[in-house]
C-alpha cells in the first residue's frame, strides 16, 4: 500500500459532500489565518489583533474592505443606507493590510461558490471578462492541489503523482535531443551542485 501524499495540502481540512464537492470549513481557513502573512506579530497594532482574534474565533464573519463587499453580509450596509465602514483602513502596517486583502478577496470568493472546485473554476471564468486573475497565484496553485488530491486520493501510481504535480509546481522546461523534458523547479534549484544529479540534472539546472 502506497504511503499518504501531499500531508500538508489542506484537503484533510475540507469536507466532501455526496457528489464530491469540497465544502470549505472552519478550519480550513483558520489555516491560512495562522499563516505568518496573517498571524500578529510583537509590532502588530491593536486593530490589526483584533481584526486576526475575531476572525479566529469567527472565520467567517462578515469585513468590509476597499474593494470588495463583505461575505455573505446579508445586504446589511445596504440596509443602513450606506457601505459599511473599511476595516482594514484602521491597521497600521500597509503590508498587513495588503495581506489581508488578498486573504479577504480569496476567502469571500470561496464562501460564495457552491463548493471549492466552482471557487477555482470562477477564479478563471472570472479572469476572463476582467482581464487578470484577482487573487495570488500560491492561492491558485494551493486549490489546485487540493482539488487534484481529492481526485487522486487512493492512487497507488506514484508516476501518476508526480505527472498530477504539473498542476501546481513550477517547472523547468528544457529541450533534450528534441524532446521537451520537464522537471521540478524547486527540485532543481535546491540541487543545482549535486553533482549526484549526472549529466541531466546539470542540464536541466
Amino acid at each position: 500500500m502506497m504511503k499518504p501524499f501531499w500531508l500538508h495540502s489542506g484537503l484533510a481540512l475540507l469536507d466532501a459532500d455526496e457528489h464530491g464537492g469540497l465544502q470549505v470549513t472552519d478550519a480550513f481557513l483558520r489555516a491560512y489565518l495562522e499563516r505568518a502573512e496573517l498571524a500578529p506579530v510583537e509590532e502588530s497594532c491593536q486593530a490589526e489583533r483584533a481584526l486576526h482574534a475575531s476572525l479566529m474565533a469567527e472565520p467567517r464573519r462578515p469585513v468590509a474592505w476597499g474593494g470588495g463587499a463583505a461575505a455573505a453580509s446579508g445586504g446589511a450596509a445596504a440596509a443602513s443606507g450606506g457601505a459599511a465602514p473599511d476595516e482594514l483602513a484602521a491597521l497600521a502596517d500597509a503590508d498587513a493590510r495588503e495581506n489581508w486583502r488578498l486573504f479577504l478577496r480569496f476567502r469571500d470568493r470561496l464562501l460564495a461558490a457552491p463548493n471549492l472546485q466552482a471557487a477555482y473554476v470562477a477564479i478563471f471564468a472570472d479572469a476572463q471578462h476582467a482581464g487578470r486573475i484577482d487573487v495570488p497565484p500560491l492561492f491558485v496553485d494551493q486549490l489546485a492541489q487540493i482539488i487534484v488530491h481529492h481526485v487522486l486520493a487512493d492512487s497507488e501510481d506514484g508516476l501518476m503523482l508526480r505527472v498530477a504535480e504539473l498542476w501546481f509546481r513550477e517547472q523547468r522546461v528544457s529541450l533534450i535531443d528534441n524532446r521537451v523534458v520537464l522537471a521540478d523547479l524547486e527540485t532543481v534549484e535546491a540541487r543545482a551542485g549535486d553533482p549526484g544529479l549526472g549529466n541531466l540534472g546539470r542540464l536541466l539546472a
